[in-house]
Parts: structure tokens; sequence; C-alpha cells
């Protein structure tokens, strides 16, 4: 009973490392790390572009953007659980050399992991 407590207890911290990583892997333009958290599909939005891609397709939409907008920053500005707790969602500002661009991101929680499932970036003017 003690060890199903203390599970219960440090499942929450758990879960915000991940989300940690994943705005940590935004703020420095680490794709790389970001595609250990996607889902087997993604739909990846850059600025008008946007569509359903294989993880594989995301990852190299992802890597070459960030190559293109250097990041300089990343502040999550909204974070939440919707859909009772199986889905998260994550709103923020990236600032890069280049622009400034709003960032949403939505995942599913499965098994205490988060699996993200969209990404968009819209220019913010």
């Amino acid at each position: 009973m003690k060890q199903l407590l203390l599970v219960l207890f440090l499942l929450p911290m758990v879960q915000d490392t991940q989300l940690d990583n994943i705005t940590a892997a935004i703020n420095s333009g680490d794709w790389q790390t970001l595609s250990n958290y996607m889902d087997q599909t993604v739909e990846i939005a850059l600025l008008e572009d946007g569509n359903m891609y294989l993880k594989k397709e995301a990852v190299s939409k992802l890597k070459t953007f960030f190559e293109k907008n250097q990041g300089a920053s990343f502040e999550a500005v909204h974070k939440g659980f919707s859909g009772g707790k199986s889905s998260l969602y994550c709103i923020g500002d990236l600032k890069t050399k280049q622009s400034t661009y709003r960032v949403f991101l939505y995942m599913r929680v499965q098994d205490g992991q988060y699996y993200i499932q969209e990404m968009r970036f819209e220019e913010n003017n």
C-alpha cells in the first residue's frame, strides 16, 4: 500500500519532467529530443503549411524549421490537462532571431507517457 501511494505521489512529478523536457527541447531547437515524445503520426503546422505526417516526416519538418529559426527562448504561457487527464496541452511563445511564434502543443497521455500529436507554429506579429 505504501508503494502504491508513493507511485501515485511521484507520477505527477514524472509527468511535469516530461513537459519540462519537451519545452526545453523547443527552447533549444532540439528536434531530436522532441522526436522521442512524438506519436506515430503527428499533425505539424508550420506557419501556413500544415498536414498530418508519419513520425519520420514530422521530425524532418521540425529539423528544417529549427535549422532556419534558431531558438532564443521559449516560454510556456498556458498548460493543463483536458479530457480528464488523457490529454495535455501547452501554449507558449518561441522567440527566435528571425521572429516570434505562438506554439501550440497537444499531447495524449497514456500510462504516464506523453505523446505529441499536434504541433503548431504561428507567426506572432
